[in-house]
């Protein structure tokens, strides 16, 4: 039969035969031996598919003491047979060949290495389409290039972008994706029972791989694992976990990208829900493959921990990418010592300056969520060398270079919402200042705190590299177009958003704005609005215009309620009409977690007699005063020296990046103390409370409350039988 399919190479097939020893792979597998599928596609059968691949006990086939791969046939066959196996090589990966020529060959009798080329040449012919992705790619960036085209200034920083994350992990991959053109997803072929055979007798023969094929096998089933059962990629996993210490570091990090969608076995400390590692009673293995995958990921990181000190010899790029792929396996400690080595590699390999480098870095760390200073320092300072570069060439124009990165800074500072339910490696997405798309907060956005780094922001050289920015960018030819000109505002946006106000560039948008008769509409408000709403003046009455058409697009949660709630310290006790009724829910939820954390350790350092009541996320009002408050720590307690008051104070628990960006909180605050009512506002700063060790934590605790307790007895007091507390209806977490 074979010798019809493939007459050319009847006597390799028939050498084959010969030299396969192993019946391994026919018994993974309940498929006759004489069986022939016919030409035509057997369509859908997903139906079936599970039992069948769930009856082959391919999880049992490889136990952990098969870990050693069996010799690749073309080192253990004499000449003559190489020349065969390049022969059908040529003929299984001639472009003329069709799917269907390749599936009609029965691979089970074949070697694993043979049944790997079928495989790879099928997949290859559905990945076709890459290439020509990236060349697109590469073609609209060379349209881009000339400064005078059309678009240049709109365009090239996410073009530049596009281009160099192409370029440079095209080739990244393990495996073949066929799936590059989206409409391969809605085929049927990969359901086919005859495509379906050749991936599971691959998989079936993996263990005779050489460790080099083993890995491509990886690669391919990283794509293709979720339409098969799931014991199928976990038996390759369980072999490449026992051959960890054979691989270089480069293949650690692209066996990383490989396993990076699978799973992660159940936290106790989240709401992750994976089972332990044992196939449940609906038949349902994926935990199987979760704990495989874990154990491949432990013995990778303890590989690259081994190896620590030779790290700083690859590019922080790809450093970066392996920390935030391998996942939360890593303590603190061994996460220091990798990120260590990022900063070692920035420092020892200058050169690692590009534009798509520095933002790439500023994605995994908004991702990771860690405000290492390091790494912030060298982002830093490369602006600072640009600025130096643009006054020595004055001819040059570093403006969207210089803006670029000061909106990926922005947007690890505030947790980049344009970028949920997008790719992980959208990299051109941190070059546009971060704003809530379409004024609405995306649900998995909610719980990102983002990363506050203000303790750096506030240093000297810092205000002094901003300073130097904003000069530069005022100093710049004005180009007579709305672009331009809306983009030095956006880099002042940015600039807002790091707490600093580039006063230089918002006088003269003002003077531009008077002077223009007309402006280029836009979905969202411009960005000198935007700008004033962070770190404009506190004293300064906004109109409820302002806030229905401006706060939405903040990208903060915290700073949209605080501005709402100082125009609503509403008459009564229903909620208001600005906003804040709708969004406490969110607030509550992105708040919840730092503000309990605080209450309980409040609390365990008040003595039960002293009669200290702390209540989270309340309203307060008085009878006969309009105005109610609200707070995340409501601190209450009945005077004892005085029958009949009771002695309150307010508390937000905020970063360090709600106090450098002053308006939004200080507006608030402003708002509490027009009213009249003397009651004490107090911030506990969570960022220097969260990475306190336990000791710490309980010392910045007594503090707090000394300092609250000194104000509370200061105060005035309100009358007791005056006082409503209440809570709004919404479900929240409490103490």
């Amino acid at each position: 039969m074979l010798s019809c399919v493939f007459r050319p190479c009847a006597g390799f097939l028939r050498a084959v035969f010969l030299h396969e020893t192993s019946p391994r792979c026919l018994l993974a597998f309940h498929y006759g031996p004489s069986m022939v599928l016919p030409r035509t596609s057997s369509g859908n059968v997903c139906s079936s598919k599970l039992s069948r691949t769930c009856s082959t006990g391919a999880h049992d086939v490889f136990p952990r003491d098969l870990q050693k791969p069996h010799p690749d046939p073309k080192d253990s066959q004499p000449s003559a047979f190489d020349g065969s196996l390049e022969s059908f090589e040529q003929y299984i990966h001639d472009p003329s060949r069709s799917v269907e020529d390749i599936l009609s060959v029965d691979v089970r009798p074949l070697p694993a290495i043979v049944k790997l080329s079928c495989l790879e040449a099928v997949l290859n012919h559905y990945h076709r389409g890459s290439s020509s992705s990236v060349q697109t790619t590469l073609q609209s960036f060379e349209n881009t290039l000339k400064p005078h085209a059309t678009g240049y200034h709109e365009t090239w920083p996410q073009k530049y972008l596009a281009a160099e994350h192409a370029a440079r992990w095209s080739d990244w991959d393990l495996g073949i994706n066929p799936f590059v053109d989206s409409h391969n997803s809605e085929q049927q072929w990969v359901h086919s029972a005859r495509f379906e055979l050749l991936l599971l007798a691959t998989a079936a023969s993996a263990n005779q791989l050489p460790l080099p094929s083993l890995l491509r096998l990886a690669g391919h089933f990283s794509y293709l694992w979720h339409f098969y059962d799931p014991k199928v990629f976990a038996s390759i996993l369980r072999l490449l976990t026992g051959q960890v210490n054979e691989l270089g570091l480069t293949d650690i990090f692209r066996l990383t990208s490989v396993i990076r969608d699978i799973p992660h076995p159940v936290d106790p400390n989240t709401s992750d829900v994976v089972s332990p590692a044992s196939e449940d009673e609906s038949g349902n293995t994926l935990p199987i493959l979760v704990e495989e995958a874990n154990l491949l990921r432990t013995a990778l990181r303890l590989h690259v921990l081994s190896k620590v000190r030779g790290l700083d010899s690859f590019d922080a790029v790809t450093l970066l990418r392996f920390i935030e792929e391998i996942g939360p396996g890593l303590d603190k400690t061994d996460l220091q010592r990798l990120l260590y080595s990022v900063e070692c590699s920035l420092i020892s390999n200058p050169q690692q300056q590009s534009l798509y480098s520095l933002l790439f870095m500023c994605s995994r760390l908004s991702l990771l969520r860690l405000p290492h200073r390091g790494i912030l320092n060298r982002i830093i300072f490369q602006v600072q060398r640009k600025l130096r570069l643009a006054r020595r060439l004055p001819r040059t124009d570093q403006t969207q270079w210089l803006g670029t990165v000061v909106a990926a800074l922005a947007n690890v500072m505030t947790g980049a919402p344009q970028t949920v339910d997008q790719s992980v490696d959208s990299v051109e997405l941190f070059a546009k200042p971060p704003v809530m798309p379409n004024a609405k907060t995306p649900d998995a956005f909610i719980s990102n705190s983002g990363v506050d780094f203000s303790y750096l922001l506030t240093r000297d050289w810092v205000r002094q590299i901003f300073t130097d920015l904003t000069g530069y960018l005022v100093s710049r030819p004005t180009i007579e177009s709305d672009s331009s000109r809306n983009y030095v505002q956006e880099v002042a946006y940015s600039l807002a958003l790091l707490g600093y106000r580039a006063d230089s560039i918002l006088e003269q948008a003002y003077v531009e704005a008077n002077e223009s008769t007309c402006t280029t509409p836009t979905d969202r408000p411009p960005y000198l609005t935007l700008s004033e709403l962070l770190v404009g003046l506190p004293n300064t009455r906004l109109p409820a215009t302002t806030l229905l058409d401006s706060v939405a697009w903040l990208p903060r949660i915290e700073w949209q309620f605080y501005l709402r709630l100082s125009t609503e310290i509403h008459p009564d006790e229903q909620p208001c009409h600005s906003g804040t009724a709708d969004q406490l829910k969110d607030y509550i939820n992105v708040k919840s977690s730092g503000v309990l954390s605080v209450t309980d350790a409040l609390l365990s350092r008040v003595h039960p007699r002293a009669d200290l009541k702390l209540l989270n996320f309340h309203r307060l009002q008085l009878d006969g005063h309009g105005s109610s408050f609200f707070s995340d720590i409501l601190l209450k307690k009945e005077s004892t020296s005085l029958p009949g008051i009771t002695k309150v104070a307010l508390c937000f628990v905020c970063y360090k990046r709600d106090i450098l960006i002053s308006r939004p909180l200080q507006t608030l605050i402003q708002a509490y103390a027009s009213t009249g009512c003397e009651i004490p506002v107090m911030v506990f700063d969570y960022s220097s409370y969260a990475p306190s060790k336990h000791a710490g934590q309980l010392e910045q605790c007594d503090a707090f409350l000394k300092d609250v307790l000194r104000k509370m007895m200061e105060s005035p007091g309100v009358p007791t039988d005056q006082l409503k507390v209440w809570t709004d209806a919404v479900q929240f977490p409490t103490s």
